[in-house]
């Protein structure tokens, strides 16, 4: 369901003008950053990007967020 309100919520926002696609985007971001946050600890504690990316909140997807990739050693400052 999530997924289908995400689809939608694109649909919306590559059909509408501003001010209404600008609060659309707006209302993604902090489903944005909740799956940012749920990456770098998902990678912290081992797990592999693609299995954190199939239980993300679709939501907060964006294409960006495939390009997280986990570091060597303790080094997570990189990941920030």
């Amino acid at each position: 369901m999530k997924q289908k309100l995400h689809n939608e919520i694109v649909h919306l926002i590559g059909n509408s003008t501003y001010p209404l696609n600008a609060f659309l985007t707006q209302m993604l971001h902090g489903h944005q950053i909740d799956n940012v946050v749920y990456m770098i600890e998902g990678l912290k504690s081992g797990r592999t990007p693609q299995e954190l990316l199939q239980s993300a909140d679709p939501l907060g997807d964006f294409e960006e967020l495939k390009t997280v990739q986990p570091v060597e050693g303790d080094d997570y400052l990189n990941l920030y």
